[in-house]
C-alpha cells in the first residue's frame, strides 16, 4: 500500500515536470514492458501473471536494485575504491537484487525469475532503444 502511494505521488510530480511527449512516451514504454514480463512469467512458470504484478514485479526490481547500487557505491568510496574480486561480487549483488522483485512479486523460484529478469530485460532495451529512434 505504501509502495503504491509513494508510486503514485512520483507520477504526479513527473506529471508536472516532464515534458508531454516525454511522459507520453515513458507510460507507453512502461505498459509494453509490464506487457512484456507477464508474457516471459507465463512462458517460463506457466502460471498467469496479472499486469499488476508484472508492474510490481518491475517496480519492486528497480527499487531493489537502487538499494544494492547504494550500498555498493558506498563500499567503494573508501580510499582505493571497488576493483577485483570485490567489484564482481558487487555486479552479483546488484543481479540478485534485481531478481529479488521478481520472485517477491511473481511468487516464481529464483532460477525462474532470474530468466524472467534476462530476457524480460533484453527486450525491455530493444523496445526502450526503438522508441527513441522514432
Amino acid at each position: 500500500m505504501l509502495l503504491s502511494l509513494v508510486l503514485i505521488v512520483i507520477a504526479l510530480f513527473a506529471a508536472f515536470i516532464v515534458p508531454i511527449n516525454v511522459l507520453a512516451t515513458g507510460t507507453v514504454l512502461l505498459i509494453a514492458i509490464a506487457f512484456v514480463v507477464r508474457g516471459i512469467a507465463r512462458a517460463v512458470t506457466g502460471n498467469e501473471a496479472t499486469l499488476g504484478e508484472s508492474f510490481k514485479a518491475v517496480g519492486l526490481s528497480l527499487f531493489f536494485l537502487f538499494i544494492a547500487i547504494t550500498a555498493v557505491m558506498s563500499a567503494g568510496s573508501r580510499p582505493g575504491g571497488l576493483n577485483g574480486i570485490p567489484a564482481l561480487l558487487g555486479v552479483g549483488a546488484m543481479f540478485v537484487a534485481y531478481t529479488a522483485g521478481f520472485v517477491v512479486a511473481l511468487g516464481a523460484s529464483f532460477r525462474q525469475s532470474a530468466l524472467i529478469a534476462v530476457v524480460s530485460t533484453s527486450l525491455s532495451a530493444v523496445l526502450v532503444y526503438a522508441a527513441t529512434r522514432i
